[in-house]
């Protein structure tokens, strides 16, 4: 009988920028690999180095279901700084396409509740100052160049 985890396990859903769903565990990153009827499969995100899966069905983990398997299964540690700047520049972009607000207000703001080492996880200034261009360019109508 599978045993539900979402009491001791808490799976945090971040949406990537390739459309393809990012699940948190514990610190532990992953990326939906596929979907069958109401199942589906993840794969760590580091998934070159780490073997470690996940099967989720309505948000509840499935597979594996025991609740002690989940850490010792990856073979490399967590990383909560990582999932925490991954939450930050999700939030980030979404701020950017519905602002007016400039480049560098944007980035200011959405910095501050942010630790300093998921600063450190960031891209580079100049590429977060380009994703937060691109955003803001998708956010706005679509006008004909005469009228802009």
């Amino acid at each position: 009988m599978a045993t539900s985890l979402t009491s001791s396990f808490s799976i945090e859903r971040i949406p990537s920028e390739r459309n393809k769903d990012k699940a948190s565990i514990q610190g532990f990153t992953y990326t939906l690999n596929r979907k069958s009827h109401n199942i589906e499969y993840w794969v760590c995100e580091k998934r070159g180095i780490c073997k470690a899966r996940l099967h989720t069905s309505n948000n509840q983990v499935v597979k594996p279901t025991d609740p002690s398997i989940i850490p010792s299964e990856h073979s490399h540690s967590s990383d909560i700084t990582r999932v925490e700047m991954l939450r930050g520049y999700t939030n980030l972009k979404g701020i950017a396409r519905n602002s007016e607000s400039s480049t560098r207000n944007l980035l200011a703001t959405s910095v501050e509740g942010i630790t300093a080492e998921s600063i450190n996880k960031l891209p580079t200034l100049d590429s977060v100052k380009r994703t937060i261009r691109r955003c803001k360019r998708r956010g706005i109508l679509w006008k004909p160049k005469f009228l802009r």
